[in-house]
């Protein structure tokens, strides 16, 4: 897990200047001061979720205690996305089993980077945040299909599984339930605020993606 504390403590240095005055201001009962370069942190934090991923896994206390208190920040400051939105609507959805939150959240993730990295403005968010990971890539796709890569490999390593489909839900249920599932997904409070726009219809098909495991290409 070196590779995971390593990342974890680059993200550390990349925030830490913006938080602390923050965490001052919030002790002192004064007004957080928000910007275009803190919101941007906290909207890459949220886009990955790493501390939430990893922060179990780091050995350092210190260092974890403060990727969580970072990772409450994230939510509060930069809301949330589809990712969640999928993961609300699915989670107890299935006879065939519940799906944590959590793992929901980590199987949907790649899946929904590839949907919203059609947007050119999410798309230089998320080679952005493979740049500031150290992933390779001279092309902001290439940069893009790193980070999904690299989101997959953590999810093979914490025995998260790639599709719903692995995961144990039923292909018959699948299909009976999922255009209901996009309906209430695309209403889901979390869905405001995705960088991209998102319709029952895409929905569904997003949904098709993470059960089967074939391509966003929509």
């Amino acid at each position: 897990m070196q590779e995971l504390e390593s990342i974890a403590i680059n993200l550390l240095s990349t925030g830490i200047g913006l938080l602390i005055p923050n965490l001052y201001n919030s002790i002192a009962g004064k007004e957080v001061v928000q910007n275009e370069q803190s919101n941007q942190f906290y909207g890459w934090l949220c886009l990955v979720a790493i501390p939430l991923i990893i922060c179990q896994y780091i050995s350092n206390q210190y260092i974890r205690a403060i990727l969580t208190l970072i990772a409450g920040m994230a939510f509060s400051n930069a809301l949330l996305g589809i990712v969640h939105s999928m993961a609300h609507k699915t989670g107890a959805a299935f006879s065939t089993g519940h799906i944590p939150h959590g793992c929901a959240n980590a199987i949907y993730l790649p899946y929904v980077i590839q949907y919203n990295a059609k947007d050119t403005v999410a798309a230089e968010r998320y080679a952005e945040i493979a740049r500031r990971m150290g992933l390779e890539g001279r092309s902001r796709q290439a940069l893009i299909n790193s980070l999904c890569a690299k989101i997959n490999e953590f999810n093979e390593k914490l025995n998260i599984p790639k599709t719903l489909k692995e995961f144990g839900i039923n292909e018959d249920e699948f299909k009976e339930k999922v255009d209901r599932i996009a309906e209430l997904a695309v209403g889901d409070a979390c869905t405001g605020s995705n960088p991209r726009e998102i319709d029952p219809a895409n929905m569904a098909k997003l949904l098709t993606c993470t059960y089967y495991g074939t391509e966003v290409d929509f």
